[in-house]
């Protein structure tokens, strides 16, 4: 690259780069955002951070000090962790956050992490980048991000993305303010992909004449001491390929001058003599974290007009995401339960199994072996005592896949007997109606009893629009009892109930925006039990809750941290929250993306439950 700065800067760059790498390596725990992943002004940090350390990459491992490879042990530990890899990516912020840390786990290891890889490419396929409207330099961050991470998108080129930017529409250091400002030096070391992608974006820009902009606002910015626009700018500067000059070196000397001590360097100008505007000590990192990041990255662009680019850079794309097969991972993941549980709850768990296998296999036919675990249940149940703990319905649900496979397990046909001379008894009161009509409706498919009188879909009607969020499990029962739990075929309804119905599809969307996978599949299905779902939906929907599959199979994110605090470190994440809201999720699937219905008669064809 031409017109690099001179020996004696380069030290001092060196220098200036080494202390701000000090100083962030010492205050990591300010980054970390395992607490609160979804908190979009928290991952902002830990973002920047990962950009700057592919920045880095670029020059190679070798060429890293120890501070730059505390902080990549550091990231690569963050990204492993379980509360990042098991985060669905909703947001664009989150999708450029894992994005990165896929470019850098895959050079600092050597490996590349399959388990982000995917849920940024779900995310990706589903749509989540149509979603919003934003600046063109956020584009920009996103193409960056994602081209180091290899994956597919659709995005415009750099070229095209500028020339939408205000950089691209001649800007005037005579009208710029702050916030202006920082949107220029963004078009810029964004529109060069923070100088990886070279000139290509800058193809229609007349250089030096954004440069005498850039020269102008140099000097009104060190002259009111605001160092974190001084340090973007002299990063534009590089990455433009401008020639050094004096207003360059001097902007330098005063990034220099602000540094501190300790390696970091303030937003602004800090009145030393004068408390009233010295920093308060616990605004410190806040206040400094960004600007100690652009004087890192800004002096690495200045010496890299001197350094070489390793080969082996993040930028050199990986190839291709190939996202493992879904329906694959759940399976294994189901077929692993099995094995880990304690003896205590291998009953409960293998039902649990059984059933997710079954509604897997129907939407995935061939992928599952249902055979295999109702031998293993077979074995493992010898006692009707060992089924007191398995919720009813589960166990007239693998009564039921079971008489379809051609199979029966005595013990669990007792059970069924016991549980069908309770629920077939009248109800003591409306809740305990309400609540016995699934088992009753089980028990009419198996032939032992009548089939329930359905609820008017008129009592839901009338709770829908005053059921608050947090009180949404007992909505969810009386909604699938409105809609016969998927087995009834859709009667005409009148233009009120089609209403009511949409009602209830949209307060579904809530929850599962809310991320509350359980309640809001729940009143999906039933809402599609009452009238079908559109394609559109149906489509949009499933997008969405294939792209919530954790990495290892299954659903169901939980802040493992925050769980264990307010719920106690017995409850067991695994089995009491990620199964039973993933067999949530695959029953959706199941029943809007085809004809199955798993509460159906065993004498129906179709595994494990009735095709209409």
């Amino acid at each position: 690259m031409s017109n690099p700065p001179d020996v004696g800067d380069q030290a001092n760059l060196a220098r200036y780069r080494k202390g701000a790498l000090n100083w962030l390596a010492a205050n990591l725990e300010s980054f970390d955002v395992r607490d609160g992943l979804g908190n979009e002004s928290q991952i902002k940090p830990l973002t920047e951070l990962t950009i700057l350390m592919a920045c880095l990459l670029r020059t190679g491992l070798e060429s890293l000090g120890g501070p730059a490879r505390t902080i990549l042990a550091w990231l690569v530990d963050v990204a492993n962790s379980a509360p990042v890899r098991d985060q669905p990516v909703r947001t664009n912020n989150q999708l450029v956050l894992r994005a990165g840390m896929c470019a850098v786990v895959a050079v600092a290891t050597g490996n590349r992490d399959i388990g982000h890889e995917c849920a940024v490419q779900r995310a990706l396929d589903a749509g989540l980048l149509d979603q919003s409207e934003r600046h063109p330099h956020h584009v920009m961050i996103e193409r960056m991000m994602l081209d180091l991470g290899g994956f597919r998108h659709g995005l415009p080129s750099y070229a095209e993305l500028v020339g939408n930017s205000m950089a691209g529409r001649r800007p005037d250091a005579l009208y710029q303010h702050t916030r202006s400002a920082y949107e220029l030096t963004h078009d810029v070391m964004f529109g060069t992909a923070l100088g990886n992608a070279g000139l290509e974006g800058m193809s229609a820009i007349d250089r030096n004449e954004l440069g005498c902009v850039i020269g102008d606002l140099v000097v009104r910015y060190g002259r009111s001491g605001h160092w974190d626009l001084v340090g973007e700018f002299v990063m534009c500067w590089d990455f433009l390929e401008l020639v050094p000059d004096d207003v360059y070196a001097r902007a330098w000397r005063l990034l220099g001058l602000a540094q501190d001590s300790d390696g970091s360097v303030p937003g602004v100008r800090v009145d030393r003599d004068d408390g009233s505007e010295a920093e308060a000590p616990d605004k410190r990192f806040g206040s400094r974290y960004h600007t100690t990041l652009v004087v890192a990255l800004a002096a690495t662009a200045s010496l890299r007009r001197v350094e070489p680019v390793s080969e082996s850079c993040p930028i050199l794309a990986p190839g291709p995401v190939k996202a493992p097969d879904g329906a694959d991972l759940d399976t294994q993941w189901l077929i692993g339960l099995v094995d880990r549980v304690h003896e205590s709850r291998k009953v409960t768990v293998g039902i649990e199994v059984l059933v997710g296998l079954t509604l897997v296999e129907a939407r995935h036919p061939g992928k599952t072996n249902v055979d295999t675990v109702i031998s293993g249940l077979r074995d493992c149940i010898v006692d009707v005592s060992q089924l007191r703990a398995v919720p009813a319905a589960l166990t007239l649900l693998a009564h039921s896949i079971c008489l379809r496979q051609g199979s029966e397990i005595p013990a669990l046909s007792v059970f069924v007997g016991l549980i069908t001379s309770i629920v077939t008894q009248p109800a003591p009161d409306e809740e305990t109606e309400l609540l016995w009509f699934d088992k009753r409706l089980l028990t009419a498919a198996l032939g032992l009893s009548a089939m329930p009188a359905q609820p008017s879909v008129h009592a839901l009607w009338a709770v829908l629009h005053d059921t608050a969020p947090e009180a949404m499990g007992s909505l969810v029962p009386l909604a699938l009892a409105c809609g016969g739990y998927g087995t009834r075929r859709p009667a005409l309804l009148s233009s009120a109930d089609q209403m009511g119905v949409r009602t209830l599809e949209a307060i579904a969307v809530e929850a599962l925006w809310r991320s509350d996978l359980i309640n809001g599949c729940g009143l999906i299905r039933a809402a599609h039990a009452l009238s079908p779902l559109r394609h559109s939906r149906r489509k949009a929907i499933s997008d969405f809750l294939d792209a919530q599959r954790l990495p290892d199979g299954g659903f169901g994110f939980v802040d493992y941290r925050a769980v264990t605090r307010s719920m106690g470190t017995d409850l067991d994440v695994e089995l009491d929250l990620r199964l039973p809201t993933s067999l949530a999720v695959w029953w959706t699937l199941a029943e809007i993306n085809g004809d199955f219905r798993l509460m159906g008669s065993p004498s129906n064809s179709g595994v494990g439950g009735i095709r209409r």
